[in-house]
């Protein structure tokens, strides 16, 4: 489990959350019996519940969350919000939250300190000063149709322990959401796509799309998914770049590379 991903989620969730009055989508950050005390002088509560009493005043929410200071299990996130209630009136509150995740990234245990005054205050220094400045993607998602569904669900959630976020069912058919840790998006040129399929594989066999999976043991995952029924292309291999990466076929038609960068 990484910490600082686990809180980047937290943060990003309840950055929209807040605003939206969203209680489902904060509830689900947690596990269902997390310790959570929204203030040193309050009792415990279920954070659904608390979401709850402090949304019933609220009109509108302006929120931004830091950046993660992270370690073992644990981590805080400074936060800051203007809150204006249905009377017009505003309310600046600014504070940090202890974080600690079990090893599926949801809550155990949370614990805020705080502080508030009337009106409007200045964002502090280490948030965005307005949407502008945030990234224009919040997320990178990518669709893929599988024509053996159970097959490519049992393989990617259960084999190589993707987390499912969410998952819908109805006559127009199933979808899964699975949670694989930071996103980014790689663009190659066709010249650079092929040096790469040269180093990972020794030939040209990548597609358009290849989807690369940073894990802690490439050797090891790579084992398990060949026995869960993937396809070896290449072992790992150490790269120019020295990371040590593996190229397979896996279900759903995806081309993987698993990668282990240098120092895991």
């Amino acid at each position: 489990m990484d910490a600082v991903a686990a809180a980047r989620r937290w943060a990003d969730v309840w950055e929209r959350a807040w605003p939206a009055a969203d209680v489902e989508a904060i509830a689900a950050l947690y596990a269902d019996d997390a310790v959570f005390h929204s203030h040193p002088f309050r009792p415990q509560q279920a954070p659904a519940e608390y979401a709850a009493w402090a949304f019933e005043d609220q009109a509108s929410a302006v929120c931004r969350f830091g950046e993660p200071v992270a370690a073992g299990d644990r981590a805080a996130v400074d936060w800051w919000a203007v809150v204006t209630d249905h009377e017009g009136g505003e309310q600046a509150l600014a504070g940090t939250s202890l974080l600690r995740f079990r090893e599926d990234g949801l809550v155990v245990e949370q614990r805020d300190a705080w502080a508030e005054e009337a009106g409007n205050r200045d964002v502090p220094a280490w948030a965005p000063k307005d949407a502008g400045s945030a990234p224009p993607v919040r997320q990178l998602r990518v669709a893929v149709t599988a024509d053996d569904f159970d097959d490519a669900l049992r393989f990617y959630r259960d084999v190589l322990g993707l987390r499912e976020l969410e998952a819908y069912s109805s006559e127009d058919g199933r979808v899964s959401i699975l949670e694989a840790g930071r996103a980014t998006l790689e663009l190659l040129d066709p010249a650079h796509a092929a040096f790469v399929d040269e180093v990972e594989v020794g030939r040209r066999v990548a597609g358009h799309v290849r989807i690369a999976l940073e894990v802690d043991d490439s050797t090891a995952t790579t084992a398990v998914l060949e026995a869960a029924g993937a396809t070896v292309l290449a072992p790992p291999t150490r790269t120019p770049w020295h990371s040590l990466n593996a190229r397979l076929e896996a279900p759903a038609g995806l081309q993987l590379t698993l990668f282990t960068e240098p120092g895991h």
